[in-house]
């Protein structure tokens, strides 16, 4: 049993499936990751269902009661009060920084909400030569996100002057299939004022995810007007490795003129994440698309 359903809960639920487990994952949310896109959050929930998870929404732990048998979990669905038995139970609902052994106060060491260590853009804590990174400051608990603050302190400390990265962040779980976006949502990009089309492309349309046998989709999000590239989400076997890719189409903006002058090499995943950002103006080669202008 696994209590959460966000990155770490869906990550430790997949492997102990995985491994030959039966595993339930309890959320309290009524959708998984319900800070991604939802049109490839609910694929991803489909393909792992479909591999044998059982997934509950929109369910709230009461308590879990150890006994002679295991854990009883005991939880809320609608106004239902349900019971499930198992051996081991996982919580996964979240992290704070613990930050044992330390006396923030006598040191006069800056937090911030949340008890994370505050820190410039630098990595430098209030403390003259005292850094921090990773979780202890929060944001992205990621270790790339963990492994650029660490160089970008590094600089600092070397005194090598560095202008501050405006790369976006790669966010990926390790889940089979896998999932992995960037940029921004549509509601992100609506709230930040973009009119925004929606592209999407299913590997069961790509040569070599049918060969590789992987299922899943790309989602595309360009803004409207500009054709500007503001996010990529994919779900699917290489999802990490197709996202550094993805990742730059976001820095630089990839207009749908660049995606269409894009050469990517055939047959390979890459080709999905082209055609996912041409769909978003109809102009995918391999899908018949609602988004297609008819020729005048």
């Amino acid at each position: 049993m696994v209590i959460g359903g966000g990155v770490i809960g869906l990550e430790f639920a997949s492997a102990y499936h995985a491994l030959g487990s039966h595993v339930t994952v309890i959320e309290m949310l009524p959708k998984l990751l319900a800070n991604e896109q939802p049109d490839a959050a609910l694929l991803l929930t489909r393909l792992l269902a479909r591999k044998g998870l059982s997934i509950k929404t929109n369910c709230r732990v009461d308590s879990v009661v150890k006994n002679d048998a295991g854990m009883t979990v005991i939880y809320t669905e609608g106004d239902a009060t349900q019971r499930l038995h198992a051996d081991v139970v996982l919580m996964a609902i979240g992290r704070k920084p613990r930050l044992t052994g330390i006396d923030s106060q006598a040191l006069g060491l800056a937090l911030g909400k949340g008890g994370v260590v505050a820190v410039d853009t630098h990595m430098r804590t209030n403390l003259p030569g005292v850094y921090a990174i990773g979780d202890a400051i929060g944001g992205y608990q990621l270790a790339h996100a963990a492994y650029e603050e660490a160089e970008t302190a590094v600089r600092d400390m070397l005194g090598k002057v560095s202008a501050e990265t405006d790369a976006p962040m790669p966010r990926c779980i390790y889940t089979k299939p896998c999932f992995a976006a960037v940029g921004m949502t549509a509601a992100q990009a609506e709230a930040a004022g973009h009119k925004v089309r929606l592209g999407t492309f299913s590997l069961e349309s790509n040569g070599m995810a049918l060969a590789e046998g992987t299922e899943g989709a790309v989602f595309a999000l360009l803004d409207a007007k500009t054709t500007r590239t503001l996010g990529l989400q994919i779900v699917g076997g290489q999802a990490p490795e197709l996202i550094a890719f993805a990742a730059i189409a976001v820095k630089e903006g990839y207009t749908l003129d660049q995606w269409e002058r894009m050469i990517v090499a055939h047959p390979s995943l890459a080709e999905a994440v082209r055609e996912a950002a041409l769909d978003a103006f109809g102009c995918a080669l391999h899908k018949v698309s609602k988004n297609a202008t008819p020729l005048a």
